[in-house]
């Protein structure tokens, strides 16, 4: 072959069942059609959740750290005044350490974690502690 004898152009290319022809710009190149042995696809271990099974799974979850919040508590009234952070800085002030904060009626329910905590904090924290003298002591 010879720099003056044009290029033929090969019509016909050695191919199988599986392999594409690409060409671009006049240039034909063959595509292997099965996937590249050395790539692996990871399949998942765990199966996945469907979503009514997320939301039953997440309720009960829900309902059992709802009961663990509330399973020792004091209780005591309020003045109708005092906002969920004034009560947890009146809790802190009397050294109280509180696991949930709950306002229910015209009592303020305090979660703690253990029942030697609620024995101790019964003794500590005064019955008049959320009075109207206090919400003005501690509003600031």
């Amino acid at each position: 072959m010879t720099n003056d004898e044009p290029l033929q152009v090969i019509d016909e290319l050695g191919q199988d069942d599986n392999d594409q022809v690409n060409s671009v710009n006049n240039h034909s190149v063959v595509v292997d059609g099965m996937n590249n042995p050395n790539e692996h696809h990871q399949q998942r271990i765990k199966k996945k959740r469907s979503l009514q099974a997320k939301q039953k799974k997440n309720r009960k979850r829900n309902n059992k750290l709802r009961s663990l919040r509330y399973k020792y508590y004091l209780i005591r009234s309020y003045y109708y005044r005092f906002k969920p952070r004034i009560v947890k800085k009146v809790l802190r002030y009397y050294g109280v350490q509180y696991r949930h904060v709950k306002f229910q009626d015209d009592e303020v329910i305090i979660g703690v974690k253990t029942d030697k905590a609620r024995r101790d904090y019964e003794e500590i924290l005064p019955y008049n502690c959320f009075n109207t003298r206090n919400y003005w002591r501690f509003r600031r």
